[in-house]
């Protein structure tokens, strides 16, 4: 029965969307956020006369050598619509369920784009006929999921970056900032500079072995001087062999390489650091609850489980901040599907029914129901 009714979640991100029923305590899937078309026939005599949409972790090892591929989620933006809408019916067709059962939790754009609301409202209202759908902002759903109403988000994905104060549950829009940068940039600048070229965004193989690379060997420095946490062992001329059998050697300098994080220029970019981006959005919280919100921050999304990320920021805010304020790093273990949690835990509260737009609300007044 819980199945039955339980309410769908499905957290987008760029690199990959977190789905699964709302009665299970973590997401069922992370589904790549990536589409290939391949050409095939119908009959064995044709050529291939049709283009099918290839989607899903199971898929991974056709969809590296389909020559067409897209990712159509960037910076946190729904840029194709027609894919989005082929990894939702995967998502539905992967759960095992009928979406005109469930209600359906998606998180919304840390900006709340209207124009991105109406097109979700849309395509799950009259392509896959859902009963009701709930816009969930992330970073109020991931404070939800690590068990507070009150606190700074520190939210740090694939392709995009944002710092929310949340107080009572809601995000103050005023003091949020976002940054467009994340995993996919580490990526990039560890590809550059072991390959001396720039890494395509488009392949999704050089995608996948950077990943692997990042996961296996790459860390934050606790603090700006120290060149190695110390609870890790040496990489210093660490030799990796790639899918296709090429040798690469690993420095030092390249697995620090998500300290860029929270000093771009030590790496010749000019973007913001992390540290302060956190302190200037506290700052611009009303001043009768900046100090209560300020009292946490809420690590959330996968470039914030690099080892040594939470000693980072806690050693740079402790410099930063005020000698008044104290402030603690939450960093739970399963940061990373945090939105995914908070949605879920959502779905059970006796006030959801009210947050939902149902199927007669949307075809009786969809213009009126997002504003």
């Amino acid at each position: 029965l819980l199945m039955e009714s339980s309410s769908v979640v499905i957290d987008i991100g760029s690199a990959c969307c977190k789905v699964g029923l709302a009665w299970k305590n973590y997401p069922t899937f992370a589904i790549p956020t990536v589409v290939g078309y391949e050409p095939y026939c119908e009959n064995l005599k044709g050529f291939p006369s049709k283009i099918r949409k290839v989607i899903g972790l199971e898929n991974m090892h056709i969809l590296k050598d389909l020559p067409i591929i897209e990712f159509p989620v960037n910076r946190g933006q729904i840029l194709n619509w027609d894919a989005m809408e082929a990894i939702w019916r995967h998502t539905f067709d992967s759960l095992q369920i009928n979406p005109k059962n469930h209600p359906v939790i998606v998180t919304d754009l840390p900006w709340k784009e209207r124009s991105y609301q109406q097109k979700v409202l849309e395509v799950m209202m009259e392509t896959f006929n859902v009963p009701s759908l709930h816009i969930g902002n992330q970073a109020e759903l991931a404070i939800l999921g690590a068990g507070f109403l009150t606190g700074m988000v520190l939210d740090c994905g694939a392709g995009l970056t944002h710092v929310a104060p949340i107080l009572g549950g809601h995000v103050i829009p005023k003091c949020m900032l976002i940054c467009e940068i994340g995993g996919l940039d580490i990526s990039a600048l560890l590809y550059k500079h072991l390959f001396r070229k720039d890494m395509r965004v488009d392949d999704l193989l050089q995608r996948i072995t950077m990943e692997e690379l990042k996961e296996k060997l790459c860390y934050v420095s606790k603090s700006p001087d120290q060149e190695s946490p110390s609870d890790l062992p040496s990489t210093q001329g660490r030799v990796s062999v790639l899918p296709d059998g090429e040798i690469i050697s690993f420095t030092e300098k390249h697995c620090t390489f998500p300290d860029m994080l929270f000093n771009p220029s030590q790496f010749g970019g000019t973007g913001v650091k992390l540290a302060l981006e956190v302190l200037k959005s506290a700052m611009l919280c009303p001043n009768l609850t900046k100090h209560y919100i300020f009292s946490r921050v809420v690590l959330s999304g996968g470039s914030t489980l690099f080892p040594g990320f939470p000693e980072r920021l806690v050693s740079e805010l402790n410099a930063m901040k005020p000698s008044l304020f104290s402030t603690e790093v939450v960093c739970r273990p399963n940061r990373v599907y945090l939105p995914w949690v908070g949605g879920a835990i959502l779905s059970h509260l006796s006030t959801f029914s009210s947050r939902c737009i149902t199927r007669n609300e949307y075809y009786e007044a969809q213009d009126a129901l997002l504003t």
